[in-house]
């Protein structure tokens, strides 16, 4: 059993899925007696042009402070932590993938070290893909865009002719594609400017004569990222698809709880959108979907590659089945050729007596009109 991984925007660690990773490999051993080997692909280093964009933008304020005389630059410029930090890398990251020349880079490297995962198990031929993200847009380009189908060195047809049913005849060893997860995906409003059709994905599941192929799509509720798939593929979707959202009913944290508690909307979003994009990797009821979705009527047969000792130490051996792009980074290969829901309880305001709620809630009005009377000055 092979769970590949593909990241999303503003990830600058090859390990970023490390944690649950580990908790997943415990998790599907469990159920099946099997321990996964997993791999986290790595594009992030790939370079975007932001850190000229805000080169150029504090020129600009310092230029501006000569017509306001006495005010800071987040005063004629508000935000600048939030719009240099994450807002710069999440925009600029989309824009990346977006750009040909960029893009195709990325696309090479999940290819390549995907084809690295697989030569390194040569006998375990079902695979699992999660992704993340902006990752879940590049994987729906990888495996269903048809911009690629004239250029034979293009990256994404190397990785289709290794996923049994997306390209008819293949001399290459290929392997199973069992299903699918995507986390907080915005495939639904990219697929606008994509122009991806369902039809191409109901084409692809045909393929499953056994068993359908598995494909979660999970949704933070306060995710401005994130939103569900079922209804975009109508009311045809094939029966040898098996799409569902699942959504994460709560608030991301307790600031963004306190906010909506007092009627702040705008502040709850600002408080829980970022945080609530990047939750899924560290989630309880996250980490449950994914199990259930990769082991659920699984076809994973005893091979020499599978772990099926069920007395087998997780702790020590699930790094052993753990791969990043980082520690994989040399193969002979040529792509060119080769073309448990959590509740209010985690909020804290369910448990805790009322008196403990309204001084919480108290403290925060006060937070508020401090900072209000700041902006105000």
């Amino acid at each position: 059993m092979l769970i590949f991984f593909i990241h999303g925007v503003a990830t600058r660690d090859c390990e970023y899925a490390d944690s649950l990773i580990h908790k997943l490999q415990k998790e599907v051993f469990n159920q099946t007696k099997i321990l996964p080997y997993c791999y986290s692909s790595f594009w992030g280093d790939t370079l975007n042009d932001f850190a000229k964009v805000w080169n150029y933008v504090h020129q600009d304020l310092q230029l501006a402070k000569d017509k306001y005389p006495g005010r800071r630059e987040d005063d004629i410029l508000s935000y600048p932590d939030f719009r240099q930090g994450f807002l710069s890398k999440f925009i600029g990251d989309f824009l990346t993938y977006f750009n040909s020349q960029k893009g195709r880079s990325i696309r090479q490297k999940i290819a390549k070290q995907l084809y690295d995962f697989l030569k390194a198990h040569p006998h375990d031929n079902e695979l699992h893909i999660i992704s993340h993200s902006l990752g879940t847009v590049i994987l729906w380009d990888i495996l269903f865009s048809q911009r690629f189908i004239q250029d034979e060195k293009e990256a994404a047809l190397a990785i289709r002719k290794v996923i049994e049913g997306l390209q008819p005849i293949s001399p290459h060893r290929q392997v199973k594609l069992h299903s699918i997860t995507t986390m907080g995906s915005p495939i639904l409003l990219l697929n606008t400017m994509l122009g991806i059709k369902t039809e191409i994905i109901n084409n692809f599941a045909e393929s499953y004569t056994e068993k359908p192929l598995r494909w979660l799509n999970v949704i933070h509720a306060s995710d401005l990222v994130a939103y569900p798939l079922t209804s975009s593929f109508g009311d045809n979707i094939s029966p040898n698809l098996l799409l569902r959202d699942e959504f994460i009913v709560e608030d991301a944290n307790w600031w963004e709880s306190m906010a909506r508690t007092i009627g702040q909307s705008g502040m709850a979003m600002a408080s829980g959108a970022g945080e609530a994009h990047v939750k899924y990797w560290d989630h309880q009821q996250c980490l449950q979907l994914l199990a259930e979705n990769i082991t659920a009527k699984s076809n994973a047969s005893n091979t020499a590659e599978q772990n099926t000792n069920p007395d087998l130490d997780i702790d020590t051996m699930s790094d052993a089945n753990t791969n990043t792009a980082e520690q994989n980074t040399n193969s002979d290969l040529n792509i060119d050729t080769m073309s448990g829901a959590n509740t209010d309880n985690d909020l804290g305001l369910v448990t805790q007596p009322k008196t403990r709620v309204k001084t919480r809630i108290k403290k925060f009005k006060t937070l508020l009109n401090k900072s209000s009377n700041k902006n105000q000055s």
